[in-house]
């Protein structure tokens, strides 16, 4: 990964991960594995996971592990990086998670971010994000409802703003 040799054991990583296992069970003889979009330091972290049970996660490599451990099919690391991700979750980035969450078949991320854009309405509707959705999205948004606002004109007044934000392109 990024140019940078890890060293491992065939008969670990193939107990770890259902990549490996058909990998290096395939007629193929492979003996180098080359990870091109994967940054090393998220590598490594992967290898510690598979070799200890333990990582490291944070708001810098959480998305990257989950990404990863998608990719090699380490489930039980890409949930933990989930459930990471859902701390995180706040009005600006729930759009983001929700999308990254589908992108990498996420369920709970992706429950909870949608979760949490229907609970916290208000303040998502004043986020970039949501001036940026099209129209379908936000009218997918608005017919929901689980959105969270105490009268019906909140909605009415959160798609007056979303329309005014970008009048001349819709």
């Amino acid at each position: 990964a990024e140019g940078q040799d890890f060293a491992a054991h065939k008969c670990v990583l193939s107990a770890a991960s259902a990549y490996f296992r058909a990998l290096f069970t395939s007629q193929m003889k492979e003996t180098n594995v080359e990870l091109l979009e994967a940054k090393s330091t998220t590598v490594s972290d992967v290898l510690q996971f598979i070799y200890t049970g333990k990582v490291s996660i944070d708001s810098s490599n959480a998305q990257n592990l989950a990404m990863i451990a998608d990719y090699l099919i380490i489930p039980v690391l890409k949930t933990r990086a989930s459930y990471f991700l859902e701390s995180l979750i706040n009005a600006s980035n729930c759009l983001a998670l929700e999308l990254f969450a589908s992108r990498y078949n996420c369920e709970s991320l992706k429950q909870a971010a949608i979760t949490y854009k229907c609970e916290n309405f208000l303040a998502f509707t004043k986020s970039e994000d949501f001036n940026k959705l099209d129209v379908e999205r936000v009218k997918e948004l608005i017919c929901m409802d689980e959105i969270n606002v105490s009268e019906e004109d909140e909605v009415y007044q959160a798609v007056i703003a979303w329309i005014k934000y970008d009048l001349p392109s819709r």
